[in-house]
């Protein structure tokens, strides 16, 4: 659950930072290598990762962020981009 590609944080930065910005919901999902318990697990600390990342490098407060981890996707064909976070912006 390590930040790969930060730089796509850095470019929704001012979406984030609005004002008008009344919640940010960080969603974590896995792929389906493992039991349903661990991928639960890691797609919340995926989740919690990225907020915490929201808060120490764009000063976001906690109360504006909530955190969901799914668990296993079969979103996508590979794995790969099963291995992900979704961000939903609410104003």
């Amino acid at each position: 659950y390590q930040i790969k590609n930060s730089e796509t944080l850095q470019y929704l930065r001012n979406y984030l930072l609005d004002t008008a910005v009344k919640k940010i919901k960080i969603t974590g999902f896995t792929d389906n290598t493992g039991s349903m318990q661990y991928n639960k697990s890691l797609s919340e600390k995926r989740a919690k990762a990225v907020a915490h990342f929201l808060m120490k490098e764009f000063g976001l407060k906690e109360s504006y962020i909530e955190i969901e981890g799914q668990g296993i996707s079969t979103k996508y064909a590979e794995a790969q981009q099963n291995r992900r976070v979704e961000l939903f912006i609410y104003h």
